[in-house]
C-alpha cells in the first residue's frame, strides 16, 4: 500500500513539474518570438497582431466567407503587417470561400510590432456603440475642457475621420470642432482674432474639385498660422493633429506627415480654463466626421501610419460614389447600359442599389436630367483604374464619371 502511494505521489509530482516546464518554455518561446525573414508565413485571422500563434507557414485563413478575389485582396493589404516598407503580401482566395494572407519579411520590419504609445484616447466625442459612424456636423456643446483630461495643452494630439460632400457651402469656411472662453458660446460671432478660441477646426471650400481642412491654435503671443490640407471630395481622410512640448505642431493625413512652408505654433499654447467650451458651431449634413478623439501625449509619424492602417478597412463611405473627374467612365473591360435621362442623384442612387453597378456617367444635359449610364466590369477588378479622357470631353463640366 506505501509502495502505490508513493507511486502516485511521485507520478503527481512529475505531471506537475511538465506542466510547469512546458508553460516556462512557452512563455519564453513567445517572449523571444521573431518573425522568419525572407520565409512567407500565412497569418491566421483568429489570432491578434503580435501573437507568435497568428504567424505559421501553414496557419488558418485571414477571414471566411469573403465575397470576392478583390475583397480578399484589399483584406490582406490592410493588415498591419502589410504597412512595413519591407513587407511583401500576397492574398489568396478559394473556392471555401476563404481569404489567406501570406507575408514575407526583410531587415528593418520589427518596429511595426512595437507597442503603439499614446493611443488610448481620454476623450471621444460619441458614445461608444456608434464611435465608429460616420456623422454629419450638428450644431451642439460637446463639453467643457475638463472633460477631456488633457494634462498638458503643448502635449497633447487630436484625431479624427472626415469626409466632404461637392455641395455647396453656407458659409465659405465651415467649422469642425473648436475649442472657446468659456463666453464663447454656440451663438457667438466674434472672429478668431478676438482670441476668442483655443483650438479651431473648419472645413474651406475652395472649388468644385476639393476642399481644405484648416486648423489653428492660439498661443501665449498670437494666433498660430492656419494650416490648409487638401481634402478631395467624397474620400474618407484620417486627420492627426500633434501639439508638441518643442513649441511646434505635427499634422497627418492618413499616416503622412504635412509639410508647411511656415511654423504652425509661435510660442506656447494657452492653457484653457477648466469650463473653456467645445463646440461644434454648425450643422451641415455634407461634412461628415467619425472618432473624434484626444489623447494625452504626441503621435510619431509612425504611430499615425499603424493607426491609420489598422482601422482603415472599416472605414467605407456610406451610401456614398465618389467623383472621378470631368469626362466619360472608362476601364478595362467596361460594359455599359443606357439609363436614359436622370438627375444625377437618381443616376448614382441606382447604381449604389444595384450591386453589379461599379461606375457612371452622365452627360448631355436638358434642365436638370442628364443622359444616365451605368457601367459593369467583364473582366474582374476593371474599374480599379479609371480613364475620364478617353471620350473627348474632359474639359466639359456637364459630364461626369463617378464611381463607388
Amino acid at each position: 500500500m506505501d509502495w502505490v502511494r508513493t507511486q502516485f505521489i511521485l507520478a503527481t509530482f512529475i505531471i506537475i513539474m511538465i506542466y510547469f516546464l512546458v508553460s516556462f518554455f512557452l512563455r519564453k518561446a513567445k517572449e523571444s518570438f521573431d518573425l522568419p525573414k525572407n520565409k512567407k508565413t500565412n497569418m491566421d485571422g483568429l489570432k491578434k497582431v503580435n501573437d507568435p500563434d497568428r504567424y505559421w507557414l501553414l496557419g488558418g485563413p485571414l477571414k471566411n466567407d469573403v465575397g470576392s478575389t478583390e475583397e480578399c485582396s484589399r483584406i490582406c493589404k490592410n493588415q498591419t503587417e502589410c504597412a512595413g516598407k519591407n513587407a511583401e503580401c500576397t492574398p489568396s482566395y478559394n473556392s471555401q470561400k476563404q481569404c489567406y494572407c501570406s507575408f514575407k519579411i526583410t531587415e528593418g520590419f520589427d518596429q511595426i510590432f512595437d507597442p503603439l504609445p499614446n493611443t488610448v484616447p481620454v476623450w471621444k466625442y460619441t458614445k461608444e456603440d456608434d464611435h465608429h459612424i460616420w456623422k454629419p456636423t450638428t450644431k451642439q456643446q460637446l463639453g467643457v475642457w475638463s472633460d477631456t483630461g488633457i494634462k498638458d495643452m503643448n502635449d497633447m494630439t487630436i484625431s479624427f475621420w472626415v469626409t466632404v460632400k461637392n455641395t455647396p457651402f453656407p458659409e465659405q469656411f465651415m467649422p469642425i470642432i473648436q475649442v472657446t472662453k468659456p463666453g464663447y458660446t454656440l451663438d457667438s460671432t466674434l472672429p478668431w482674432q478676438w482670441n476668442d478660441r483655443y483650438i479651431g477646426i473648419w472645413v474651406y471650400q475652395n472649388n468644385d474639385t476639393y476642399c481644405s481642412l484648416v486648423f489653428a491654435n492660439m498661443s501665449t503671443d498670437a494666433v498660430s498660422p492656419g494650416a490648409f490640407i487638401r481634402l478631395d471630395y467624397d474620400e474618407p481622410f484620417f486627420i492627426v493633429i500633434s501639439n508638441k512640448s518643442d513649441k511646434n505642431t505635427d499634422v497627418f493625413v492618413n499616416g503622412i506627415k504635412q509639410d508647411f512652408p511656415f511654423i504652425l505654433r509661435t510660442g506656447e499654447l494657452k492653457v484653457p480654463e477648466t469650463n473653456a467650451n467645445i463646440l461644434m458651431r454648425k450643422s451641415f449634413d455634407s461634412i461628415l466626421i467619425k472618432e473624434l478623439q484626444m489623447y494625452n501625449g504626441v503621435f510619431t509619424e509612425q504611430t499615425s501610419k499603424l493607426i491609420y492602417e489598422e482601422i482603415k478597412i472599416r472605414n467605407t463611405l456610406p451610401n456614398t460614389m465618389r467623383f472621378q473627374g470631368q469626362g466619360c467612365c472608362r476601364f478595362n473591360g467596361w460594359n455599359a447600359a443606357n439609363k436614359e435621362y436622370k438627375t444625377i442623384a437618381q443616376c448614382k442612387t441606382e447604381c449604389l442599389n444595384d450591386p453589379k453597378c461599379v461606375a457612371a456617367d452622365m452627360a448631355r444635359p436638358n434642365g436638370q436630367n442628364y443622359q444616365c449610364f451605368h457601367f459593369y466590369e467583364t473582366i474582374p477588378g476593371g474599374s480599379a483604374i479609371i480613364d475620364t479622357k478617353q471620350c473627348g470631353n474632359s474639359d466639359d463640366p456637364s459630364n461626369m464619371c463617378y464611381k463607388k
